[in-house]
């Protein structure tokens, strides 16, 4: 079959219009003809994505997402529910194709930091110098995932008249997987201003017991323009770096198409004294429920301990850091009694000599 932009013109437009008159039966063998052509495009595990983009989905048509939601949906009303999966995870895939946000496009990194406890998943991601990434429903404000909400299966069948059942959908959003950080918002460079929230130490670092991580995470993680580049085993993963935008109110009336990333990254405004930023993960071939990416180009620059953090564990810290990361440095918070008792101060730490 020679594949030409009239041809699949012609052919994505039949379809769209069978699947409208409920006509799946129809538009069911020549949907499933052109993704068999697509599959074909994979050469030793990598689709050539300048083709698919170029030939396949030229401008004026459909755009490569709703090709595959539509993909997702005939194979739905038609009982080909394994299909429909797949379909709906290329949708994920490519929706996630798009510029990084307007702070990071220009930047070849990004400092974040992250506040932790003093506890074996930390060593773990220390030692084998990993980010450990969790699903959005696992954020300890239950209204922190709106995504969830806007997914469930009993919200996506009454806003859809063309797709019969919408359980293999919603679960297409499972393979979602996030990681909180702090970060400056506008620079995305070094801000020690933002060590000094009480409320951050309290709240994520065992109430100043634990520490805080200065990350330099590189490109792989803020978020490729090209399709792919952020994938080796894995084809279809994809991360980008994403500031929380915070909001009084949010309501999922009338809301029939969403972009993810919007819903994963916004907050009740009460929160905003966080500034959090989210690295949002769309792995279609994992589904633990805990996943580790290897930090690869990027670094630890730091590691900050907490006015209460104990020596034995700022030793012990200490002491596997700098075997695996020669450059980093290490910090520790301190209040001034003489000044205030309300200010923290970050200053250089020294280990105890063994005496």
């Amino acid at each position: 079959m020679e594949i030409t932009n009239t041809y699949i013109k012609e052919i994505i437009e039949e379809v769209i219009s069978l699947h409208y008159l409920q006509k799946d039966k129809e538009a069911f063998p020549i949907l499933d003809g052109i993704v068999r052509e697509l599959n074909l495009l994979d050469l030793n595990g990598y689709i050539n994505d300048k083709y698919i983009l170029q030939i396949f989905f030229p401008s004026g048509i459909i755009t490569i997402d709703k090709f595959y939601l539509l993909v997702g949906d005939v194979y739905t009303n038609v009982g080909e529910y394994g299909k429909a999966l797949e379909a709906y995870k290329l949708c994920h895939f490519w929706k996630q194709q798009v510029k990084p946000y307007k702070s990071l496009r220009d930047k070849s990194s990004a400092i974040v930091y992250s506040y932790r406890s003093y506890n074996e998943f930390f060593i773990e991601d220390l030692i084998n110098q990993t980010i450990t990434l969790s699903p959005p429903t696992e954020m300890n404000d239950p209204f922190d995932n709106i995504l969830s909400f806007w997914s469930e299966k009993g919200n996506l069948d009454f806003l859809s008249k063309n797709r019969k059942d919408s359980e293999i959908y919603s679960r297409s959003f499972d393979y979602y997987r996030i990681r909180s950080f702090v970060a400056n918002k506008s620079t995305f460079e070094t801000d020690n201003d933002l060590l000094k929230n009480v409320q951050m130490w309290s709240h994520y670092a065992d109430a100043h017991k634990g520490l805080c991580v200065k990350y330099r995470l590189s490109r792989h993680f803020i978020k490729s323009e090209t399709p792919f580049d952020n994938s080796e085993d894995d084809v279809y993963k994809v991360f980008r770096l994403h500031p929380v935008i915070y909001k009084p109110s949010y309501s999922l009336e009338g809301i029939k198409a969403v972009d993810s990333t919007e819903l994963i990254c916004r907050k009740q405004s009460a929160w905003e004294i966080e500034n959090e930023v989210r690295l949002i993960c769309y792995n279609p071939y994992i589904n633990e429920k805990w996943i580790t990416e290897p930090l690869k180009d990027s670094i630890i620059e730091e590691i900050i301990f907490g006015f209460r953090c104990t020596e034995r564990h700022k030793t012990t810290i200490y002491q596997i850091a700098k075997m695996l990361y020669p450059n980093i440095l290490f910090s520790e918070m301190y209040i001034d009694e003489t000044k205030s008792l309300y200010d923290l101060i970050k200053k250089e730490y020294r280990p105890r000599a063994k005496s």
